[in-house]
């Protein structure tokens, strides 16, 4: 094939200018800056932390320890551990934000909330995309737990509108709660 002349097409370019600078300038803007250094590496060591707690938590779900602490019959510990799944694998999916300090420290537990609920939901049969029998066993719940982690703004958006079908909303036409509701101006005196 001849040479045009044209320069190469990109696969994409309107990925390279992203971060605003120049292609090629690659190093750090934090180097200089030891504040920056230090936010780094104590986030850097909250996810170590993270990386090391929770498959210790997994651990110590699977050996029942939990269960050597508080006794509980195998069928009440087979839910703890349901839960216990889903609350330590919603941290492995939780979302990182790379601008947020608070984001970064809060997402891995809103994230377990999150799945939390959705495994609840799930097992009790509320969720019909979930076959609650499927989540007997814990690679299910850790599974489904890490998936809804990692997703959990698109399972609050899902549990948001499964919620408005099943509730309505306050302001719908013909709603028995937007028709009786207080407004603040009810609890205004009369003129």
């Amino acid at each position: 094939m001849a040479d045009s002349g044209d320069p190469p097409r990109r696969e994409f370019p309107d990925l390279e200018d992203l971060d605003r600078r120049p292609l090629g300038d690659w190093v750090s803007r934090w180097r200089s800056q030891p504040t920056a250094w230090r936010q780094i590496l104590a986030e850097v060591a909250y996810v170590l932390v993270l990386l090391l707690v929770l498959p210790v938590g997994l651990v110590a779900v699977y050996v029942r320890f939990p269960n050597e602490l508080l006794g509980l019959e195998p069928a009440k510990y087979a839910i703890f551990s349901t839960f216990a799944y889903a609350c330590i694998g919603g941290p492995y999916g939780g979302e990182w934000n790379s601008d947020r300090l608070i984001w970064r420290i809060i997402i891995p537990f809103l994230s377990g909330g999150v799945t939390v609920a959705v495994i609840a939901l799930a097992v009790s049969g509320l969720l019909p995309l979930i076959d609650a029998s499927r989540l007997r066993t814990s690679p299910a719940v850790l599974g489904l737990s890490i998936l809804t982690g990692y997703f959990s703004d698109v399972a609050l958006g899902a549990l948001a509108r499964l919620a408005r079908r099943l509730f309505g909303t306050l302001d719908e036409p013909g709603h028995k709660s937007a028709e009786t509701a207080p407004t603040p101006a009810d609890s205004l005196p009369k003129r």
